[in-house]
């Protein structure tokens, strides 16, 4: 069964585990809030965001700045300044010329940075995290798409590539996104929220 067509969250949560890749090693939840509350990843909180429709642009792109800023020590200037420029943007802050610009010097810088390290004596793990990094820095000026959502899941998984967990992803992203928030978006989604 789609997800997309599921009324009730457990309908929706056994489709959405069956089309997942690691589902089974997510656990089970037996409500939305529980979901929301307990997950010890971002992943299951993402779908449950996409399937109600959450759309807080300027929210989400926050989370994903702050995820990518935990790797800021791996940054080169674009990407640093990409963060900072997408923190404003969340803020209202920026014209589309200047976010414009930040996302092509942070996909220059990296591309650059990566060709020069390419014989670096660092080796590959180095050269992955400096691409994850940038990576993050880009996605957090991409959240301007028709899913919001799935850009700041982008984020926050490059971000977090090396820390595979996702815990601290899971707790930003319910700082920044309460239940209380997302409660009456879950009540008209699904008919036993």
């Amino acid at each position: 069964m789609d997800p997309v067509n599921c009324n009730t969250f457990s309908q929706w949560w056994h489709a959405a585990k069956s089309n997942a890749v690691y589902a089974e090693a997510y656990g089970e939840y037996g409500s939305p809030q529980d979901l929301w509350e307990n997950s010890k990843t971002c992943a299951h909180m993402f779908w449950l965001l996409r399937a109600i429709g959450y759309t807080n642009g300027p929210k989400l792109r926050l989370f994903a700045a702050a995820c990518a800023n935990r790797h800021k020590g791996l940054f080169g200037p674009a990407a640093l300044w990409a963060v900072h420029i997408a923190r404003r943007f969340a803020g209202g802050r920026v014209t589309d010329e200047e976010l414009d610009a930040a996302r092509a010097a942070v996909e220059k810088e990296k591309t650059e940075r990566l060709t020069a390290l390419a014989d670096d004596w660092r080796g590959q793990m180095y050269r992955d995290a400096v691409y994850y990094a940038e990576s993050s820095a880009c996605h957090t000026l991409a959240l301007f798409t028709d899913d919001p959502v799935w850009d700041a899941k982008e984020a926050a998984e490059a971000a977090c590539h090396f820390a595979p967990s996702g815990k601290w992803e899971a707790k930003e992203l319910r700082r920044r996104i309460t239940w209380g928030e997302i409660a009456p978006l879950v009540a008209a989604r699904f008919t036993d929220a």
